[in-house]
């Protein structure tokens, strides 16, 4: 590579670099925290456990988990009351959390019965700990229920069953719309400072310079279990 080639490469690798840090630095929080927290997202699943290969927690590994957060959070929210998650409400009784019990559903009919029915008996059975339960985990954003009315019907029979507040875990339309807007901002942000590092390291080298810019959205990513697993989600 020439020398100018090389100080355009190192200009690019500096402008991208004060970029990642202006938006990554570490921030310090002035508000401090005193007292437990009101809630966590509870999944005992430890390493080499998967609900979707049916290796689940033991209770008395439930229990461990719940004994660590119980100075830390008043309250917990789960996503399933199958599946090594039915040990949880007990339990969280016993440690006097409050409990917000959450029905998942997805494609199965059968599956969705019977997560319903175990969410209408535990709640009932605890109503000193459940507190509310939510039906469903971004079901229609995921596609894993193609009807809003077919989910819509289980939850207005769960509401006639339950003694429980009743509520819907999905992302709305309009906050949906309104991330697609923030999403095309952000690129056409991304596409201007683009142009500015070209014109900076035209200036720099005397020269014209031509720099491509690739944004590649990988079609129904969010509906992929390799690529969320690969992202972190499991």
């Amino acid at each position: 590579m020439s020398r100018a080639a090389w100080l355009a490469l190192l200009f690019s690798v500096l402008v991208a670099a004060a970029v990642w840090y202006g938006v990554a630095r570490p921030r310090t929080l002035a508000v401090e925290w005193h007292g437990p927290l009101k809630s966590a997202s509870f999944a005992p699943f430890r390493d080499g456990q998967s609900p979707l290969e049916e290796i689940f927690p033991s209770v008395q590994q439930i229990e461990e988990d719940l004994l660590r957060l119980k100075a830390v959070f008043e309250g917990l929210r789960t996503y399933s009351v199958t599946g090594g998650m039915d040990a949880v409400p007990a339990l969280a009784a016993k440690h006097g959390f409050a409990l917000t019990l959450g029905a998942w559903l997805g494609r199965g009919s059968r599956a969705n019965e019977r997560e319903l029915k175990a969410l209408i008996a535990t709640a009932n059975r605890y109503p000193d700990a459940v507190k509310r339960v939510i039906v469903g985990n971004e079901v229609l954003l995921r596609s894993l229920m193609a009807q809003l009315e077919e989910r819509d019907g289980r939850i207005s029979l769960l509401e006639r069953r339950s003694q429980e507040d009743v509520q819907r875990s999905e992302v709305a339309r309009q906050g949906y719309d309104a991330r697609m807007q923030q999403m095309t901002e952000e690129l056409m942000q991304l596409r201007a400072e683009h142009s500015v590092v070209r014109r900076e390291i035209e200036a720099l080298l005397g020269t014209r310079v031509h720099l491509e810019l690739w944004v590649k959205l990988e079609p129904r990513w969010a509906r992929q279990p390799k690529r969320l697993k690969s992202l972190g989600y499991s």
